[in-house]
């Protein structure tokens, strides 16, 4: 009998100014088990994830691609440290476990980039995706579906927090903020930080980092929405930090150039010391 276990990283999109087409993977991981069964069966989820599952989903996806029948399958949430709907690509996280899946039942017929392509297909725009999938710093751009990418490494210099709150965020919601369109001199200041940016976090120029990652096109939007954020913001942003939001938010995502400690006196938000994973999706 046919058993694999996924385990994948969060991820951190967007960067200010790399909105749709930049993201990070984080060292924060879900794991999934999925084995031949009789039937489909999920195992160790949330109830609310249960109805609507999106591995699941995902899982049925890549076989209608092929008009196929999907092989039925037992899916087991082995590790559930991905806070959901938080910004932080818990829905990239099931899509790529689910597309790997059953790649795996159908006798892996696809190759990495073939899959790239489906699950950003299936997210919508491959900021999440692809570091899910390769690890550390990716940037991705669309063309007629095939997904064209790098990745970077991050300088060993940069440290990074997280400022996690104990409510969520539609990303719906987050994205219908947004107007639009943006003015051209706008888009021309955040098109020259955004080229810039991958080089910056490469090279660990925290002087440069903290010019290039400033006024990102989507982040006055959404502040709005978080509740605490643009206060914390306000608190934290200094010569040692830069704060961003994260994917859709309503995390905050604080770049450092030191490991020193947050303190926050809002009881609503709480802060975890992360590091870049490197290795993107694994497998066993």
């Amino acid at each position: 009998m046919r058993k694999i276990i996924i385990k994948v990283p969060a991820t951190s999109a967007n960067l200010g100014v790399g909105f749709d087409c930049l993201g990070l993977a984080l060292n924060l991981y879900n794991k999934y088990q999925f084995e031949e069964a009789s039937d489909f069966i999920l195992e160790g989820f949330e109830e609310e994830y249960s109805k609507d599952n999106l591995v699941l989903s995902s899982y049925k996806r890549l076989f209608s691609e092929i008009d196929k029948d999907p092989i039925k399958v037992k899916i087991t949430q082995l590790e559930n440290n991905i806070p959901c709907c938080r910004g932080l690509g818990s829905s990239a996280s099931c899509i790529v476990a689910g597309v790997i899946g059953a790649n795996f039942m159908l006798g892996n017929i696809y190759n990495i980039d073939e899959l790239i392509d489906f699950a950003s297909m299936i997210e919508g725009h491959p900021d999440n995706v692809l570091p899910c999938f390769l690890g550390g710093l990716t940037s991705g751009l669309s063309d007629m579906g095939e997904i064209i990418y790098t990745k970077y490494d991050v300088s060993n210099k940069l440290f990074f927090k997280l400022l996690i709150p104990n409510f969520s965020l539609a990303t719906s919601v987050a994205r219908g903020a947004l107007p639009s369109e943006v003015c051209f001199k706008e888009a021309m200041d955040n098109l020259a930080k955004a080229v810039s940016l991958p080089l910056l976090l490469s090279q660990g120029d925290f002087k440069a980092l903290k010019v290039a990652t400033r006024g990102g096109i989507h982040e006055k939007y959404r502040y709005p929405l978080i509740d605490g954020a643009e206060k914390l913001v306000y608190e934290i942003t200094d010569e040692d930090n830069i704060v961003l939001i994260s994917g859709a938010g309503p995390t905050l995502l604080v770049i450092s150039q030191n490991d020193n400690d947050i303190e926050l006196n809002n009881k609503d938000w709480k802060v975890v010391k992360v590091k870049i994973d490197k290795r993107g999706v694994e497998i066993k």
